[in-house]
């Protein structure tokens, strides 16, 4: 099916209307959407932002997209956002985070995703470069930074036996998940934070996609009925709405997978 063709800038802008424009300000502003004009500028914070950074005396915005040829440009100007005096970005769907990507690309460094940046050097100078206008990203980057460097230390960790530090690897890359990548939720958080003030619980974290689900802890054998109980306690006192519609599950550690000989 042949794809639609992309309405030009100017003919975008000769469509809008109650729009709000302003070139009297000392400061340009970017703001980027990682995505298409119309999928931007179906968000209402889009507006809200423009609107509120052009009624600002000290700036003019103009607001950025990525267009069909896969670059970020302003609309009204059509300049790359690194020709602006400060960046503002807005991402509202975890799939514009991908977008992210292409941004860094065409600052000049060679990645194809995130996951990219293991190196310390490459990540402290996307950091100095990124973390002022790009600070929601950039917090996310530190948690997958993080991770990688956690996965390896949780992996030493099981084969030695050491259950503390697994526990602590554990704690560590949920509060990342909650304070970096941001897609915990106020119920599993709870359910931590209760899970945290019990001894033996050697450490707690959300699970799955985050926002609601489940969180779970790894605990020592003789620890576990006190958890219960204090969940029992604690969570409905904490969310009396949910207080029929919670359960503790408790999970045992099988051996994994093995070859069997002789079956076939």
């Amino acid at each position: 099916m042949p794809r639609a063709r992309e309405p030009s800038r100017s003919e975008l802008l000769e469509s809008e209307r109650g729009e709000v424009r302003s070139e009297f300000g000392r400061l340009s502003a970017a703001l980027v959407f990682p995505n298409t004009y119309s999928v931007g500028m179906s968000n209402l914070a889009v507006h809200a932002l423009y609107r509120m950074i052009n009624g600002h005396p000290e700036f003019w915005c103009d607001r950025v997209f990525i267009w069909a040829d896969g670059a970020p440009r302003a609309l009204e100007t059509g300049r790359p956002p690194a020709d602006f005096d400060v960046v503002a970005l807005s991402v509202s769907y975890e799939l514009d985070e991908l977008n992210a990507v292409e941004l860094l690309r065409r600052a000049g460094y060679d990645l194809a995703c995130l996951a990219d940046v293991t190196d310390d050097g490459l990540y402290g100078r996307i950091m100095a470069d990124m973390a002022q206008s790009h600070g929601d990203l950039c917090r996310r980057l530190r948690y997958i930074h993080g991770a990688q460097k956690r996965f390896y230390r949780m992996l030493e960790a099981w084969k030695a036996g050491d259950v503390e530090t697994i526990g602590s690897v554990f704690r560590e890359d949920g509060i990342g998940l909650r304070d970096d990548y941001e897609i915990s939720g106020p119920e599993l958080e709870s359910m931590c934070d209760i899970a945290r003030t019990v001894g033996g619980v050697l450490g707690e974290r959300m699970l799955g996609g985050g926002d609601k689900g489940a969180s779970g802890a790894l605990v020592l054998p003789g620890s576990v009925d006190e958890l219960k109980r204090a969940v029992e306690v604690a969570y409905p006192r904490s969310h009396p709405d949910l207080a029929g519609n919670y359960a503790v599950h408790v999970c045992g550690i099988v051996d994994g997978v093995a070859v069997l000989e002789g079956l076939v």
